[in-house]
């Protein structure tokens, strides 16, 4: 098996296990207390870029350290938008899917701000995500013949959705500011700044949300380690994939990370899910893995939710 594959498979593995850890997290512990607590696990896993001896290079450290600042910040952002919509009682098997289409988002802003031109797979990747929205909007167990009469309005406008919607716009700005990042600086030195910045948030919040409280049961503590830990690692791992692979191979085939975590949200978190639902989740998996699709000349390293994801991308 080439490196490139078992690196991405990892990821995918990684990131996978990651979103189901998210909906159970989400469960027991509050999205800030989760945010500081989580800390604890992706900083340490980042600082062994260091020992990378190509962290320093760059053609504007100071911009691109400040870029990946702000990717890092939109990237918390968008956490906790989607652990505030786990939190809310959304099926994972909607919720991840749908902030998986952040590329729906960085794809807009590098046409509208970068100037760069759609391929055919990309555009079709519009599409398959204004479907998957569609069908998003119809009850859960509904029927095909009632979601081909028409969208209800309702169900894209309840808490959970528009926390959904709101962690797919801001991964989507977090995934285009790490790729004007990588245009300044090493994207192992973008790694490091991202879980950096993630120290002086903790503080932030601890200090400035009144009334939130750390006394977290053993079991919500090691969960929002757990959930850090795999970010931490999972941006390691990526970092690898995209090292020794093609951006243009390795971003789609990353982008179907969360079939996994509703493979395994469905019968471990006993989510139902009915064949309209199967289908949109089909849909938005197709249609975050083709709006990733660019050429070997503009792909360039791009933070996820992820990383991420949510961690960290590459678009």
């Amino acid at each position: 098996m080439p490196r490139w594959l078992a690196y991405t498979l990892t990821c995918i593995a990684i990131w996978g296990f990651w979103g189901l850890v998210s909906a159970v997290v989400a469960r027991e512990v509050s999205p800030l207390a989760t945010q500081i607590v989580s800390t604890l696990g992706v900083v340490p896993a980042a600082l062994l870029l260091f020992l990378s001896s190509g962290w320093r290079q760059g053609t504007n450290l100071k911009l691109g350290i400040v870029l990946a600042a702000l990717t890092s910040l939109s990237g918390t952002a968008g956490n906790l938008c989607m652990l505030r919509a786990l939190s809310l009682d959304g099926p994972v098997s909607i919720v991840l899917p749908v902030a998986g289409m952040f590329p729906l988002i960085t794809a807009l802003m590098a046409m509208l701000l970068l100037g760069e031109r759609l391929n055919r797979v990309q555009i079709a990747g519009f599409f398959l995500a204004a479907a998957a929205i569609y069908l998003c909007g119809q009850a859960p167990g509904a029927s095909a013949m009632e979601a081909l009469r028409g969208i209800r309005t309702e169900m894209l406008t309840t808490p959970w959705m528009l926390w959904t919607f709101t962690a797919l716009a801001t991964y989507g700005v977090s995934a285009y500011l790490q790729k004007i990042t990588t245009f300044y600086c090493s994207s192992e030195l973008s790694t490091i700044v991202f879980a950096m910045v993630w120290i002086p948030v903790a503080i932030g919040i601890w200090l400035l949300v009144p009334g939130l409280s750390l006394k977290l049961s053993t079991t919500g503590w090691v969960l929002s380690v757990l959930f850090g830990a795999l970010i931490g690692v999972g941006s390691l791992v990526t970092f690898a994939a995209y090292r020794w692979g093609k951006a243009s191979v390795v971003t789609p085939i990353l982008g179907l990370y969360p079939a996994l975590t509703v493979v395994l949200a469905v019968p471990l978190l006993k989510e139902p899910i009915g064949a309209v639902r199967a289908i949109s989740v089909v849909l938005a998996l197709a249609a975050g893995a083709a709006l990733g699709c660019e050429s070997d000349q503009t792909a360039k390293s791009v933070a996820a939710p992820e990383a991420c994801a949510l961690g960290e991308q590459e678009s």
